[in-house]
């Protein structure tokens, strides 16, 4: 199913949070319901934040993934 289509998503700041999200999906079988959405950084995704929620009228939930890389 189309990103466009779905309902639900989730932001992450890089491409191993991205691979560690699908990779858990993959184990515990959960239906691609959503999509995930990489940005470069933290800063990056906390500035698309209202974008994001603006630019569709589709989205109905949206997480939000961050990890502690800094003190």
């Amino acid at each position: 199913m189309g990103r466009n289509k779905l309902e639900y998503a989730l932001l992450v700041e890089g491409k191993n949070d991205k691979h560690v999200i699908w990779n858990l999906a993959e184990k515990l079988k959960l239906k691609e319901t959503f999509y995930v959405e990489e940005k470069d950084s933290y800063t990056q995704l906390l500035s698309s934040l209202p974008t994001t929620l603006k630019s569709t009228n589709i989205l109905k939930r949206l997480g939000v993934i961050v990890d502690a890389d800094e003190n």
